[in-house]
């Protein structure tokens, strides 16, 4: 089998140039460039909140929303488990799911779905 040389290029400052071309600074910094892969970013967390076992659902509230105080009441009367998180604390979970963190309508709910924002009994169909 021939081996045939294979010149590989990489975009640096706007343009693309063979790193066979590059000083020996900017080919080390070539070396050390990670490159993104959508599996690998769902395994570190990047991908949609998951629900904790035996939960159906994760409630994200805050301390002085009363909506959220009558949304876990009324999820509780009903027997319905569910998770529930800070909204502040978990915003990084929030951001997974398109929510900005600023902009909320608290209770939000994640079924797994989809999500709610301002929730109520009525809203979540359960």
């Amino acid at each position: 089998m021939k081996k045939i040389p294979c010149e590989i290029y990489t975009r640096v400052v706007g343009y693309f140039r063979p790193v066979k071309n590059m000083n020996d600074g900017k080919r080390k910094e070539v070396e050390t460039r990670k490159t993104f892969s959508e599996a690998i970013s769902i395994k570190t967390g990047r991908g949609k909140p998951e629900i904790p076992n035996n939960q159906s659902m994760i409630v994200y509230s805050l301390p002085m929303c009363s909506g959220c105080s009558d949304l876990k009441a009324g999820l509780n009367e009903l027997g319905i488990s569910f998770c529930e998180r800070d909204g502040k604390e978990f915003s990084h979970e929030l951001r997974q799911l398109d929510i900005n963190i600023v902009s909320a309508v608290f209770p939000v709910v994640w079924d797994g779905e989809k999500v709610t924002q301002a929730a109520t009994i009525q809203n979540l169909n359960t």
